[in-house]
């Protein structure tokens, strides 16, 4: 497995290790499923894979993650099933756990967030990046003049943008990356780690536990809800498409009454009831700075 992840072109050694995890957690889902994980890619069955595809426990994207991730390496051992396209589509993908943090569920997890917890999060939650983005971030990565701080995001397909750093993120990386070298990780840990800090803060927040992703989708949603443009969300993400940008926050259709109401109080504002203001943008002014 090993030797199949080195030998994927064009991806970072943090990606090939992701691949490594990402296949080597597949003999415990196997378990999980009653099937005996094989010893050795010729005895993957159609009926396992089959089996895998239509387990509801793993969010769909996880499924899809993992199940192509095999087939690669199926390929790579040049396995014939890697080659039956029928047994590789699966189900209809449902987007299913899709969940954001209100402002009021955010302020609470920064503030229950200790120590390494707080960069991770602030970076996911306040400025939108991924979970391998965090992973991939490095002090050459982060500028850090006062007046414009920004970030070289390096996204998926290796592809670079550069973001508006929120300023709370700029006051806790600064004594991170004062006096390091330039090829230091932000957060030298590992994938599950993220995991592991954001569901401990949310323990100590009382909070429900939520995956890094839903961090992500929050900073889209509480920029949406302060009045943030669309297309800015998107350059924020890393969207190709804005249909992916709207889908990622969740517009819906009281979302859609209170623009209609901006509208008709912008056309006809002496109409009863139109002189509707835009939406408060949210304030994180209570989120304790790390201290220095």
């Amino acid at each position: 497995m090993s030797a199949w992840a080195e030998s994927c072109e064009g991806v970072t050694p943090l990606t090939r290790q992701t691949y490594r995890e990402h296949v080597g957690a597949m003999p415990g889902h196997f378990e999980r499923l009653g099937l005996e994980y094989p010893a050795s890619g010729n005895f993957v069955t159609r009926a396992m894979i089959e089996t895998y595809a239509h387990d509801q426990s793993l969010a769909p994207t996880t499924r899809a993650m993992n199940l192509g991730l095999l087939r690669q390496f199926l390929e790579w051992k040049s396995v014939p099933l890697a080659d039956q396209k029928k047994v590789w589509k699966g189900p209809k993908r449902v987007a299913t756990r899709r969940y954001w943090l209100t402002k009021e569920q955010l302020t609470a997890l920064l503030n229950a967030a200790e120590g390494r917890e707080r960069i991770a999060l602030l970076l996911m939650g306040t400025n939108g990046l991924r979970q391998l983005e965090v992973r991939l971030l490095r002090v050459r990565d982060c500028h850090m003049e006062a007046d414009s701080p920004t970030l070289d995001v390096t996204g998926k397909f290796d592809k670079v943008r550069q973001i508006a750093m929120n300023r709370l993120v700029w006051s806790e990386m600064l004594p991170l990356v004062t006096g390091k070298n330039a090829n230091d990780r932000v957060y030298p840990w590992k994938r599950t780690t993220i995991a592991r800090d954001l569901w401990n803060a949310c323990d100590r927040g009382g909070l429900p536990r939520r995956s890094p992703h839903d961090l992500r989708r929050t900073f889209g949603r509480l920029a949406y809800k302060a009045g943030v443009p669309l297309t800015t969300i998107q350059g924020f993400y890393g969207h190709e498409k804005l249909e992916q940008t709207v889908y990622y926050i969740g517009i819906d259709q009281a979302d859609g009454r209170a623009g209609m109401d901006r509208l008709e109080g912008f056309l006809n504002p002496s109409r009863p009831g139109n002189a509707v203001s835009g939406p408060a943008a949210p304030h994180f002014t209570d989120v304790p700075a790390r201290s220095q």
